[in-house]
């Protein structure tokens, strides 16, 4: 089965509405046509989707998998696509603890890919999964941001509750031997 990509979705969207009027045709009741592929099959063939009209989606479960499929290894494979994806998620972190974008870029830059507490860069998660970046860390009572730590130090830092005097007896306790 080949699928057209388009560079993004919205386009993709675009060229679908643009093919729609041709593909509508007299249906057997129970069954739908998938946009993909163009296959008259069952309506128990579409994933349920209760925006659609007839509560079902447009195309197939197996055209959706092979799309999603082809898209996944297309855009894993496009840096400018990556690049914008980490650029708008700054920009989002920036948002969200009130700095610009500058301000957050410099205090990525002043970590330099390492953690402020442990001095290591972000660890692997596992089956091939990886904290991608650092974890921006920020006062909880005050929204300040303190700077940039792996995950295991974020989480570290919140099981404490943020508290130094309990991170000190923590320290303590660990000291006493």
């Amino acid at each position: 089965m080949s699928i057209y990509l388009a560079d993004t979705p919205a386009k993709q969207n675009k060229i679908w509405r643009q093919n729609a009027a041709k593909n509508r045709v007299v249906l057997v009741e129970g069954t739908k046509v998938c946009r993909l592929c163009n296959i008259e099959k069952c309506v128990t063939e579409f994933p349920v989707h209760r925006q659609m009209i007839g509560g079902r989606a447009h195309e197939c479960r197996v055209c959706t998998r092979a799309r999603q499929r082809a898209w996944r290894n297309i855009a894993i494979e496009r840096p400018a696509f990556v690049a914008a994806r980490l650029l708008s998620q700054t920009k989002m972190r920036a948002k969200r603890y009130g700095l610009t974008l500058a301000e957050l870029q410099e205090i990525e830059t002043r970590a330099n890919g390492l953690c402020d507490i442990c001095k290591c860069p972000p660890k692997s998660r596992g089956k091939g999964r990886a904290d991608k970046a650092l974890h921006t860390d920020h006062c909880h009572k005050t929204g300040r941001v303190r700077g940039m730590l792996c995950g295991d130090c974020n989480r570290a830092i919140g099981i404490f509750r943020d508290d130094p005097a309990m991170l000190r007896r923590a320290a303590a306790y660990l000291e006493r031997e």
